[in-house]
């Protein structure tokens, strides 16, 4: 017998989204409504470029605005589904990080 476990969630569990810096670690949440232009373009702690690449010269390169509009999406589609009387509800599947850690574990012990 084999058993499977999957996670799903709702947009609506989505209440915000974490970003971590890779060169000192510090941590910036925001909620979905609070990011805004400029707000990941560099890291609030070292300055270290983020969202901003190319160091914001010409050829630089905003990828904030892809977050920006993730933001936006998820905030009209939670409101569509509050509003309107679709006729399905939505979620996501989630990657389960205690089952990618179980495998590894498993691996090691037979590698």
């Amino acid at each position: 017998m084999t058993i499977q476990i999957r996670r799903f969630i709702e947009l609506s569990d989505i209440l915000g989204m974490r970003f971590e810096c890779k060169h000192c670690g510090a941590i910036l949440q925001l909620g979905l409504k609070a990011i805004q232009q400029g707000s990941l373009y560099s890291c609030p702690q070292c300055r270290a470029d983020w969202a901003l690449l190319g160091g914001g010269g010409p050829t630089a390169t905003n990828v904030e605005t892809a977050f920006l509009r993730f933001s936006e999406v998820v905030n009209a589609i939670n409101r569509v589904c509050k509003e309107a009387p679709i006729g399905f509800s939505l979620r996501f599947e989630i990657r389960d990080d205690n089952e990618k850690r179980e495998i590894k574990t498993t691996a090691e012990a037979t590698g």
